[in-house]
């Protein structure tokens, strides 16, 4: 019995192209290689894998509110909506996240809703 290499390099579009056959999949493989480390994993000398993390095309909502905001809730709401989506528009971001844990307020997820996030299922990865 032969011993089987694993090789693990860096990602090149070409890489995921051996794999993929969706059109609109094939067409990420260059953004993948353009905007964020990743590697491809080669056994025997075929691709059979290739992973990394893309940093193109998302966000992350932030906001700071102090005591006179209550004043303009209504407004803040609703310019907030537009601004986000103006935001996103200017930047070229088709994803924009919000972090939401045991500590954010249900005012905070009404806030999140109003401004059209909506709840999904997400798995995060945090550095220790």
């Amino acid at each position: 019995m032969t011993d089987r290499v694993l090789t693990i390099r860096p990602y090149k579009q070409e890489d995921a192209l051996e794999l993929l056959t969706d059109h609109k999949e094939k067409a990420w493989a260059k953004v993948n290689e353009a905007y964020g480390p990743g590697v491809t994993y080669e056994l025997d000398g075929v691709v059979v894998a290739c992973s990394g993390i893309r940093t193109f095309g998302m966000g992350e909502i932030w906001a700071v509110f102090g005591e006179g905001a209550k004043e303009l809730k209504l407004t803040l709401c609703k310019e907030s909506r537009r601004q986000v989506r103006e935001m996103m528009e200017k930047m070229g971001l088709w994803l924009v996240i919000a972090t939401v844990d045991e500590k954010t307020s249900q005012t905070q997820r009404d806030f999140l809703e109003f401004l059209g996030f909506v709840k999904t299922e997400c798995y995060t990865y945090r550095k220790e």
